[in-house]
């Protein structure tokens, strides 16, 4: 009795375990075993990945060595740009100093240019002057007639008063501008030919116009002016 118990609650349980999606299921195992990794291929992969580990552990020392480098090669940039920049600043220093040189140099040939023209301009009315007073020293003869003589006396204390006033700091100028003429006319004429050739040797000396060309030459007897 316990045999047959034991056949019919086996296959109760045979009945009681038959489900519909037993067939789907048994598809499914079926289908994991086919795409199963072979053990051969698991291993292989498992070798890839150490040998890829040992790699990466051998360049290690390599990275760390390529990362000094580029460590050293920025700081190289950066001390080359800041060298870079200093020099554009001397650069921009020189230049400014280049510009204010040359705007020196300008304003001095400017001022150059400038007593040139007021030492031409001091020459030429200086060589007036000088010639002037050297016609003065030759036309005061105290041989002259009498008209010749009060001419030429005249036009010399015109000329005496402008030599006052234009030279009124230089002592020899000064002193021979003030110098008074004798009264008689023949007496004044042989000083006044002595002030006008003092007045001339000054006037060539203080501008540097050279001596007198024939400034010792014997002059000849002025003419009487003609008859009106």
């Amino acid at each position: 009795m316990r045999a047959l118990a034991l056949s019919v609650a086996a296959a109760l349980l045979l009945v009681a375990c038959s489900d519909p999606r037993e067939a789907e299921l048994a598809q499914e195992i079926a289908a994991l075993k086919e795409a199963r990794v072979p053990k051969t291929s698991y291993d292989q992969l498992l070798a890839e990945v150490a040998a890829g580990e040992a790699a990466l552990g051998d360049a290690g020392p390599q990275l760390d060595a390529l990362r000094a480098q580029i460590e050293e090669t920025q700081a190289g940039a950066g001390r080359l740009e800041a060298e870079l920049q200093a020099e554009v600043a001397r650069n921009t220093r020189l230049n400014q100093e280049i510009q204010e040189s040359t705007q020196r140099v300008n304003d001095a040939l400017a001022r150059q240019a400038d007593l040139e023209q007021q030492i031409a301009i001091a020459q030429a009315r200086a060589q007036t002057f000088k010639d002037q007073a050297a016609a003065l020293s030759r036309e005061l003869r105290p041989d002259d007639p009498d008209w010749a003589r009060r001419l030429h006396i005249q036009t010399l204390r015109e000329f005496l008063g402008d030599v006052a006033r234009t030279w009124p700091g230089d002592p020899v100028l000064s002193a021979a501008a003030r110098s008074a003429l004798p009264t008689d006319e023949h007496e004044a004429t042989r000083v006044g030919a002595e002030l006008a050739a003092r007045i001339r040797d000054r006037v060539g000396e203080v501008y540097g116009l050279g001596a007198e060309a024939g400034a010792a030459a014997t002059p000849n007897v002025a003419a009487p002016p003609p008859a009106s």
